[in-house]
């Protein structure tokens, strides 16, 4: 670390540098760290795999039941195949729920939520991701 210029009263002249505190993972381990905590919540037995759905409007309540019929407590995340507003406009308005894009899945969402509900067409397209490795 530079050696910062003091004023008085010791205060510091210059804040740190934001390069030296932030950094950034090759692509490679982003990857691995993300396969392992998939492959740790599928043994764990609270990852949860269901068909393509859409909605037509965004209702909360429909959402709500689809998560108490796959009996899952605590924190969800739902991850899909394909951008659907309407989804993400029902998942938002519960507490503890969320939902992203496959693409966008990353190991803090993974090891955050509690559950994982699956849809086909996102386990397609992550095995497609992992098995290019």
């Amino acid at each position: 670390m530079q050696n910062r210029q003091l004023v008085s009263m010791g205060a510091l002249l210059l804040a740190p540098d934001l390069e030296v505190i932030a950094s950034t993972y090759p692509k490679k381990v982003r990857r691995l760290g993300l396969h392992s905590a998939l492959a740790d919540k599928l043994q764990s037995e609270s990852c949860k795999l269901i068909e393509d759905f859409e909605m037509e409007t965004p209702r909360t309540k429909d959402v709500v039941s689809l998560l108490k019929a796959l009996d899952t407590d605590g924190k969800a995340l739902i991850v899909l195949g394909d951008n659907d507003p309407n989804i993400y406009l029902s998942t938002r308005n519960i507490p503890g729920v969320n939902s992203c894009i496959w693409d966008l899945l990353n190991v803090y969402q993974v090891l955050w939520h509690d559950n994982l509900v699956l849809t086909e067409s996102a386990i397609q397209k992550l095995e497609r991701k992992f098995t290019q490795m």
